[in-house]
């Protein structure tokens, strides 16, 4: 078995913006290197190999930090301290964390057993570290794209009431297609704007949190909406979106919001859209339970030093029971002395550090960065008040951009792995040469049974206790993988009444599976329930 100190590859160096944690690496040992530097289609299939491999040790990673979790909450199943709520929700958690991506898909190549990761049924849980690393990477993938493709706004008048708002390229183009432009609105211009990251905090107490309120999450998202009702703050912000993040600190639980603003391109943009969003934001979060009745000698300096704009003057006017800190950065990167230096002429620096700072904006609720865990308690705390309830949302000219959704189906999904597993042309990661179907088999297996060798570019391999699955008669990936989420929705609802009610597509995969071959349904039991657990 491989140890897992070979599990992470990646140190502690800076990522852009906010995000700190350490990344799985790239390794590319000296064989793959010299075999041919100079062929440009051997590059892009070491490539190909090393993102697979890249992946599949995420999935197993992630999957071994389930497990661990799981491990914590066992005890708590019994516990007597937890209400029904908190019970119930701990139940359910447990068996996500338990079930996600339990059934997972390979490829493994008959000639030399070499393995490609093609896809895992995952759970969706806010919790899990496998969908929170497929959530992120996902979340990356859309605002690059969009980001790459939407490089201006576009300021359109409606036509009768002559009010004006901003679109996206996107939009616009939509719209012209769909014939609005010319019926409903009139075009004024497209703009520049400027990435910025906006955090607001509120005046928080440990016993009685903001204004009595232990748990302000409604609360929060409501001043944040009036916040966006300002006429300075419209002048200046063209849209953007926002997350919602839990830490628990001395003072009782610290939520925040982590925005991404477009922001009109102006001398100064960022000192003047902090000054109104400071002042705007003071009024809005008086909290009459603070203790603090003025502003003290330091506080007044910190907030000076924060704007070039802001004097003293400026300063004192500022309510002592209203948040007095608001942090709005331009979107920067790290250079290689790992100081921040600002990408506003790079523009693939732009869509990297773009990509960083909404993934941030996912990261689980009650995570620890430091120690790279679930905070427990925190988690018990506050997890059954956060179901159900939104903590993403897009507003101004990104509110409706479908392209930016988080949540897909699954059968997009399935699309998604189809792509990221290089299905369409299917190589040896080993030798490069193209496979065909008669060279490789398709299996199921738990990814903890999988480890990655860091000397040899991650290259998979299976424990011992690792249980492989066949799919003998799958003709090709995407049965493949449709297939394996049939074989986990019905292991993970047998019985259930509501089955068709809970995945409404469960009859076309149904016949998806039918169609190629019915006896794929119908395995023996105890094989399958020896991968499941």
């Amino acid at each position: 078995m491989i140890p897992q100190s070979n599990l992470f590859t990646g140190g502690a160096s800076k990522k852009p913006f906010l995000d700190n944690k350490g990344t799985l690496g790239i390794f590319l040992n000296n064989e793959v290197h010299n075999k041919s530097s100079n062929d440009s289609k051997i590059s892009e299939l070491e490539l190909q190999v090393s993102c697979n491999r890249k992946r599949s040790n995420r999935v197993s990673a992630c999957k071994r930090k389930n497990w661990e979790l799981t491990k914590q909450l066992t005890p708590m199943l019994t516990s007597d301290s937890l209400d029904q709520n908190r019970r119930e929700y701990l139940f359910k958690l447990h068996k996500n964390l338990n079930s996600c991506a339990s059934i997972s898909l390979y490829r493994e190549h008959k000639n030399n057993g070499a393995i490609d990761y093609i896809g895992s049924h995952t759970c969706d849980h806010k919790l899990c570290f496998v969908c929170n690393s497929i959530r992120q990477k996902r979340v990356r993938r859309k605002y690059m794209l969009f980001f790459e493709q939407n490089r201006t706004v576009n300021l359109i008048q409606n036509n009768k009431s002559g009010s004006i708002r901003a679109i996206t390229d996107s939009k616009l183009l939509k719209m012209k297609t769909d014939g609005k432009m010319v019926n409903d609105y009139s075009f004024l211009s497209s703009e520049g704007y400027d990435l910025m990251h906006l955090t607001l905090t509120l005046p928080h107490y440990k016993e009685s949190g903001f204004r009595g309120e232990k748990y302000y999450y409604d609360e929060l998202i409501r001043m944040f909406n009036f916040l966006r009702k300002n006429k300075q703050w419209n002048h200046f912000v063209y849209g953007g979106e926002y997350g919602i993040e839990t830490t628990n600190t001395e003072s009782g639980l610290n939520i925040h919001i982590h925005a991404l603003l477009l922001v009109k391109k102006e001398f100064q943009n960022r000192n003047k859209l902090h000054k109104i969003v400071l002042k705007a934001w003071n009024k809005l979060t008086v909290n009459p339970y603070s203790t603090r009745e003025e502003l003290s000698e330091r506080t007044l300096k910190k907030i000076c030093k924060s704007n070039q704009l802001i004097d003293l003057e400026y300063a004192l006017k500022l309510h002592p029971k209203g948040a007095t800190i608001v942090t709005l950065e331009n979107i920067y990167n790290y250079n290689e002395n790992g100081d921040k230096e600002r990408v506003a002429s790079d523009k693939q620096k732009i869509l990297k550090a773009v990509a960083e700072a909404i993934s941030y904006h996912f990261e689980p609720q009650c995570f620890d960065k430091d120690s790279g865990e679930i905070d427990v308690d925190l988690m018990l705390d506050i997890m059954p008040i956060l179901e159900g309830k939104p903590l993403y949302r897009k507003f101004g000219c990104l509110h409706g951009e479908k392209s930016l959704n988080i949540k897909v189906p699954k059968e997009e999904q399935a699309e998604e792995d189809f792509a990221e597993s290089g299905a369409k042309t299917v190589i040896n990661p080993i030798t490069f040469s193209q496979a065909t179907r008669d060279d490789y088999e398709f299996f199921i297996c738990n990814p903890s049974h999988l480890y990655h060798i860091k000397e040899e570019n991650l290259k998979p391999v299976t424990s011992r206790s690792a249980v492989k699955y066949y799919l003998d008669d799958a003709p090709d990936t995407l049965v493949a993988l449709n297939l394996m989420s049939f074989l986990a929705l019905q292991r993970m609802y047998k019985g259930s009444t509501d089955f068709k009610k809970r995945f409404p597509d469960v009859d076309f995969v149904t016949a998806l599976c039918a169609k190629y071959d019915p006896s794929l349904l119908h395995k023996p039991e105890p094989t399958f329930k020896d991968i499941y657990w």
